[in-house]
Formats: structure tokens, sequence, C-alpha cells
């Protein structure tokens, strides 16, 4: 199969499995565009934790957001191999990874179109749905990918969410200015 059909059938997976029509199963078996999601995960965060300076009053140097950025995809993906291996899952972690980092740009990207194009009195409002859904979103995947109940998959992306985070928190204490 060839790399444009692959992106293709890809993609169209992704939205179905936004749109809640279908589960991660029904990505192709694509080491390329798991390479790509993944680096582009990578430039998203090192981007984001850049965009916190004025939020946090700090500069984060770029090599200090790269490897936080590269620690938390790291923590994500061995948590989640731990935990899918433990279950004799580990066959699952491939389009796992597709469907979370997929999913993740697709929302991503949307949200981006539709703050370019509402005013901001509607960005949080739009956060907010977008933010619910995401989180929705990664939850069909985890009850999907670990036959998990409703009640085990919150828990378990909370915890995913908590692990993958922790890099990323420890690089930005690491930067916040001495308190008077």
């Amino acid at each position: 199969m060839n790399v444009i059909a692959v992106f293709y059938q890809t993609l169209h997976a992704l939205g179905q499995i936004c749109l809640f029509r279908a589960k991660p199963t029904a990505l192709p078996y694509s080491w390329f565009m798991l390479a790509l999601f993944i680096a582009l995960d990578f430039v998203l965060n090192v981007y984001h934790l850049g965009q916190l300076k004025a939020q946090i009053s700090a500069d984060i140097p770029l090599v200090e957001r790269s490897i936080g950025a590269m620690l938390s995809i790291f923590a994500l993906v061995a948590i989640t191999y731990s935990m899918l291996l433990k279950r004799n899952l580990a066959s699952r972690l491939h389009k796992f990874l597709l469907a979370i980092f997929g999913t993740e740009l697709m929302l991503t990207g949307l949200a981006q179109l539709l703050f370019s194009i509402t005013g901001s009195e509607a960005v949080p409002t739009l956060q907010l749905i977008l933010t619910i859904w995401r989180l929705a979103v990664q939850i069909q995947i985890i009850q999907s990918t670990f036959e998990a109940k409703l009640p085990q998959a919150i828990l378990l992306l909370l915890g995913i969410i908590l692990a993958a985070s922790l890099p990323l928190w420890f690089i930005i204490g690491m930067n916040l200015p001495p308190q008077p």
C-alpha cells in the first residue's frame, strides 16, 4: 500500500474515531504515520510550552522545552505499554498510539481553525466544548483498547494524563520566577 493511501485511510479512520463511529482497530498499521504523529505532537508540545511565557512570566529555553516534550511522549508510551503488557494486550499499543496522537492532532487542528474563525468572546466556550470532546474521544479509545468499562477508562485516562504531564510540569516548575 502506498503512503498516500495509508495517509488517507488513517485520516478517514481518525475522523470516524473522533465522531465515535470507529475504534482504533480501524486504523491501518503504519510505522510511518505513527512516527509522523509523534513528531508532530513533539513539535506542538514544544510550541505550546513556548506559548506559556506570557501566562507564567517565565521564558522556558528551547532545549528544556524539547526535553520536556520528549519525556512526556516517552512517559505516555512507557506507561501505556506497561499497562497493556500487564493485561496481555501489548499488540494493541501501535494502534492505540496512532489513535491517541492522531485524534489529538486532528482536534487541535480543528480547535485552531475554530479559534481563528470565531471572535475572542467565543473562545472559552469553544475550549470547554473541545476539551470535553477530546476527553470523550480519548476515553472511547481507552475503553476499546483496554476492554475497560467507562469508570475504568476514565481512571486509566486520568493516570495516563498525569504520568505524561509530570515531565512538562517539572520543566515549567524549574523555570518559574522565584516568589518574593
